[in-house]
């Protein structure tokens, strides 16, 4: 039986990568005259190039066989310059972004920057490609 890829880890750990990217660019950038600081990171989150059962198909033999495009995460922040609010939002190249996966970035997120950021002010979304990995949901592909 083939061991299916399980990319949540994988996924979760890059888009928290590009969220910390786009907050290091806000603390670097911007003159004294705007009013809000914007950042934006990007990190590759593609798989492996062949055996990986793709997203959203039925048959478990519809497996990769290489790499067309790669896949990013990007992320974009907004924050004022003078207060404390902020919003992130980072788009993945996956067929969707599960609860359990915005709640760990959430985590990760907190602990790197306490009281910065929590499930108000950050959204992750995905393109919904199916050329992208499947298996790391918490059931089905």
């Amino acid at each position: 039986m083939r061991k299916l890829y399980r990319p949540a880890a994988v996924f979760v750990v890059v888009i928290f990568g590009s969220l910390v990217a786009s907050t290091f660019l806000i603390a670097r950038a911007a003159g004294p005259d705007y009013a809000y600081l914007v950042g934006r990171g990007k990190a590759d989150v593609t798989g492996p190039a062949v055996g990986v059962q793709l997203w959203g198909f039925v048959r478990a033999d519809q497996i990769s066989e290489g790499i067309h495009f790669r896949l990013f995460s990007r992320a974009f922040e907004i924050a004022e310059r003078k207060g404390d609010r902020r919003i992130v939002f980072a788009n993945v190249d996956l067929g969707s972004v599960t609860h359990a996966m915005h709640q760990e970035v959430v985590e990760r997120l907190q602990k790197k920057y306490p009281k910065m950021y929590s499930e108000e002010n950050v959204i992750l979304s995905a393109t919904h490609t199916h050329s992208g990995p499947s298996g790391y949901w918490h059931y089905g592909t």
